[in-house]
């Protein structure tokens, strides 16, 4: 089980071309020996980051650095406690945090959210302009299910009143069609999943 904390940078990355940094963390190190930072992020005196000492306080790996350079939460997330985040040389961020409840994953650039997951023990609600795939290969595109429903029920509707010319003028509505079409109608409820919304 990964074992993160938080830390100042008391030694920048750019002090030293090995691309570490040295570190401070109340109980852990006053300040330790050079520290490898994940992805060569450059970090500078004073940043806060968050530090994997899995492997023991001896072999920390800087994960990357709270990208407004404090441990609350973002303006674009809920107030809550940050458990991990990290933001690499291109300004794209991701945050795990518990706010409540709920335990939150977002992901963005610079000031901007683009994708957030937020899990509790009722839902898991995915916000997102970007493309969401389900499965090992998501080929197919997803409906909207209010909106196929209603579709259908004006197909139903056009049938039943469907007329066709005869030698004896227009025909009448099928016999048997109001009876089947309202079974058909009364079974269009189940199309709709109880677990899952679209937007």
């Amino acid at each position: 089980m990964a074992r993160i904390v938080r830390a100042n940078v008391v030694q920048g990355s750019s002090s030293n071309d090995l691309h570490k940094v040295t570190l401070t963390s109340p109980g852990l190190w006053e300040e330790s020996e050079l520290c490898p930072v994940a992805n060569n992020i450059p970090l500078n005196e004073g940043d806060l980051v968050y530090v994997d000492i899995s492997d023991g306080i001896q072999s920390p790996m800087v994960l990357g650095r709270a990208r407004d350079n404090n441990f609350e939460t973002h303006s674009t997330l809920e107030k809550g406690n940050i458990i991990y985040e990290i933001v690499d040389a291109d300004g794209n961020w991701t945050v795990l945090a518990a706010v409540g409840n709920k335990t939150l994953l977002e992901i963005g650039k610079g000031d901007s959210s683009t994708t957030s997951i937020a899990v509790d023990n009722e839902s898991v609600k995915v916000t997102t302009s970007k493309l969401i795939e389900l499965g090992t290969d998501g080929s197919e595109k997803a409906v909207l299910g209010e909106t196929l429903k209603a579709e259908l029920e004006k197909i139903l509707q056009g049938i039943e009143a469907l007329t066709v010319p005869t030698a004896f003028g227009p025909s009448g509505t099928p016999i048997n069609g109001p009876t089947t079409f309202a079974q058909i109608r009364g079974q269009l409820d189940q199309i709709l999943s109880k677990l899952n919304k679209l937007q």
